[in-house]
């Protein structure tokens, strides 16, 4: 005979994670709506819901599944989940950081342990998605501050024997700490950018931070945008030097075409007219677009008192990569 399909999921007993989420799981697993049931599938189905349930931390979770024979060949699935209580972090031990204190390095996690409150917020409850997030936030703690060679292992996570308790183990290599080397710009520069340069904070002698290359990326990407490369893109390449303990930074500029402001339009502005607000866009139309201007405008329009909101969006035209228009969408304060 042949295999029946599936009519209909239905699944009960499920607070902590949407159905609609569940429903994903096992359509990952191969089980569908509409689809021929295979017997094998149920431990995939039942395996599926629990390593859900298991990524945040309710080790105790587990699904029974029922199969509900129908007509024509056709089957129900009605799954019961018990979804347990969830685990939480009694401990977290870090080991190799030298540099700074464990109590400055746990400050960066949004998982904790044990603690006075943690009962009430919940910051406790361990998921694993959450603690991913920590150990990146820790490896960017490192690399703001001059570590360039740092490594933050896979955490070591073990579960006493009632499944309530998570003792979290997290292995730093902290490496050396790394000065700013030589700070180049190179690619296609079309204008002159030394003045950019100089007002970067990212200068040579200072503890290397990958938020000071971020913002030398930002700074020089505006100063372009300001004359009219809206397209501009910049891209920090770094070359570390384990010798001398230097990075050296090059800015590779690549301008794209000069882009020009098509037209200016205002939305939401139903008592106020467009000629009063144009008064206040330093922007031009049929000019070079420029990000200090256009921002300057939504700064002046806050200034006029009329709107709750001001927002500023560039629209490319299509067909012509050098034309953009420049849209601010305005909110009028409610009156009386």
């Amino acid at each position: 005979t042949e295999r029946p399909a599936v009519s209909r999921i239905e699944i009960e007993g499920n607070k902590a994670i949407k159905t609609e989420d569940l429903l994903d799981s096992l359509r990952k697993a191969g089980i569908v709506e509409g689809e021929v049931l295979k017997r094998a599938t149920l431990d995939q189905l039942e395996q599926a819901i629990q390593r859900q349930y298991t990524s945040r931390g309710r080790y105790d979770a587990s699904a029974s599944s029922e199969i509900i024979e129908q007509d024509r060949n056709r089957v129900g699935l009605k799954i019961t989940i018990f979804e347990g209580s969830v685990a939480t972090v009694s401990r977290i031990a870090i080991i190799g950081s030298n540099a700074f204190s464990d109590d400055t390095l746990l400050d960066e996690m949004s998982v904790t342990e044990a603690g006075l409150f943690t009962w009430f917020s919940g910051a406790n409850n361990y998921e694993a998605e959450k603690l991913r997030a920590d150990v990146e936030a820790i490896r960017s703690f490192y690399l703001d501050r001059g570590y360039v060679n740092v490594e933050v292992s896979e955490p070591q996570v073990e579960l006493s024997e009632n499944l309530e308790d998570v003792f979290i183990t997290i292995t730093i290599s902290e490496g050396k700490e790394f000065q700013v080397g030589a700070v180049n710009v190179g690619g296609e520069i079309p204008i002159d950018l030394s003045q950019a340069i100089g007002e970067m904070t990212l200068q040579t002698g200072e503890l290397f931070s990958r938020r000071l290359v971020n913002d030398a990326v930002k700074t020089m990407t505006n100063e372009l945008g300001n004359a009219g490369y809206a397209r501009a893109q910049v891209r920090a390449v770094p070359e570390i030097n384990n010798e001398m303990q230097t990075v050296d930074v090059t800015l590779v500029v690549t301008p794209g075409p000069s882009v020009y402001v098509r037209r200016v339009e205002f939305r939401g502005n139903t008592d106020t007219s467009d000629v009063v607000l144009r008064r206040e866009i330093p922007q031009l139309e049929a000019s070079v677009s420029s990000t200090a201007a256009i921002e300057k405008g939504k700064i002046n329009l806050q200034r006029l008192g009329f709107f709750s909101l001001v927002r500023v969006s560039k629209r490319p035209v299509p067909d012509q990569p050098d034309l953009v228009d420049v849209i601010y969408d305005v909110t009028e304060q409610a009156s009386g």
